[in-house]
């Protein structure tokens, strides 16, 4: 009997050190070149009829380098993360959607509004290997443009 209670605290022990250093928090960062404009309807669906005006109307963002720092704590589920665009750094807050990473600004600081900008969204895969840069930008009444880069 006691060796099987002592068997069941080692398993115990290791599943508990195995847990802990999965839950150890993340911290990262994301540097993206901006590389590809597209129109999106108000809906978020593909608006390709716009893609050409779009990318004539926004491309000064192509090419301009984007850097963005995350703290993820998974056992809290506490996480943040700050963008910096042109030189302008913004806070962005988690979207809380399952199997993924995201953040996205509460609009954006008046330097970027007057360029049409109005959220920047930071996407990341559950396992941070695939992630994404967005700037969500002002088209017309029926229409956005994103403005985006990936790793």
């Amino acid at each position: 009997m006691r060796k099987l209670s002592a068997l069941g605290l080692a398993a115990a022990m290791t599943l508990a050190s195995v847990g802990s250093a999965l839950a150890v928090p993340v911290s990262g960062s994301l540097n993206v070149k901006l590389d590809h404009v597209k129109a999106v309807k108000l809906n978020g669906s593909p608006d390709p009829a716009k893609d050409a005006a779009c990318a004539d109307k926004y491309r000064d963002f192509i090419g301009i380098d984007v850097s963005a720092k995350y703290n993820i704590d998974k056992t809290t589920g506490i996480m943040d993360a700050k963008a910096d665009v042109l030189g302008i750094v913004t806070d962005l807050h988690p979207l809380g959607i399952e199997g993924q990473y995201d953040f996205m600004s509460d609009g954006v600081p008046q330097a970027l509004a007057d360029k049409g900008i109005s959220r920047e969204i930071l996407d990341m895969s559950e396992d941070l290997s695939q992630k994404a840069f967005i700037l969500l930008a002002s088209f017309d009444k029926d229409s956005n443009c994103i403005i985006t880069g990936h790793n």
